[in-house]
C-alpha cells in the first residue's frame, strides 16, 4: 500500500551507522542567530511546529532550490512522534500506562532519486484481467535526508539535525 511504501522510505533514512551513514551537526550559531522569514532554521521550524501540506511544500521548495542532484528526485517530508517513557529513580523505565513522558516530536526528511520503471503486465482485481500498465515513475529509497530535531539525552535538541547519506564517502 502507499503508506507502506512511504513507511519504508521514511525509515530507510534513519538507516546505518551512526558516525557513518548518520552523522550529528550542530546548527552554527549564525543560522540558530538569522530571525528573518528566510532563515533555514526559521523555515525548519515552521514545518515542524506546524505541519500542514502547504508548509511542507513550501519548505521541500527551499530545500530543492538549495540542493542540487543529478537526476530528479523527490523530497518526502514526514512528522513523527515519540512518546518518551519516564524512568524511575532508580533509571527504570515506567509503565506507559502510569507516566506522562515527554513527547519528542520530529520531522524525517528524505531525498529519493526517481526513476522510470518497465511496462508491465499486471491483474485487474476489480475485473481479473491481465492489463497493459504504461512505464511508471518510481521513487526510489533515499540517497540523503535528516531528521530534526535529534533526540539527545532523553530530550529533543533542536540545535543539531541528524544527516543521513546512504553513500558517506561522497561529499
Amino acid at each position: 500500500s502507499y503508506e507502506t511504501c512511504f513507511l519504508d522510505i521514511t525509515k530507510k533514512t534513519f538507516a546505518g551507522s551512526l558516525g557513518k551513514a548518520l552523522v550529528e551537526y550542530n546548527f552554527p550559531d549564525d543560522i540558530l542567530l538569522d530571525t528573518s522569514a528566510d532563515g533555514v532554521y526559521k523555515k525548519l521550524n515552521k514545518v515542524l511546529n506546524n505541519f500542514t501540506k502547504e508548509n511542507a511544500l513550501e519548505y521541500a521548495k527551499f530545500l530543492a532550490s538549495k540542493i542540487s542532484l543529478e537526476s530528479e528526485y523527490a523530497i518526502l517530508i514526514t512528522k513523527a512522534s515519540y512518546s518518551v517513557p519516564q524512568k524511575d529513580v532508580n533509571g527504570e523505565k515506567m509503565d506507559l500506562e502510569f507516566s506522562e513522558g515527554e513527547s519528542y516530536d520530529f520531522l524525517v526528511v528524505s531525498i529519493c532519486p526517481i526513476e522510470n520503471g518497465k511496462p508491465a503486465l499486471m491483474l485487474d482485481n476489480s475485473t481479473s484481467k491481465v492489463v497493459h500498465q504504461p512505464i511508471s515513475r518510481m521513487i526510489l529509497q533515499p540517497l540523503e535526508g535528516f531528521i530534526y530535531p535529534t533526540f539527545n539525552e532523553r530530550m529533543t535538541d533542536v540545535n543539531s539535525v541528524l544527516v543521513f547519506n546512504k553513500k558517506p564517502k561522497q561529499p
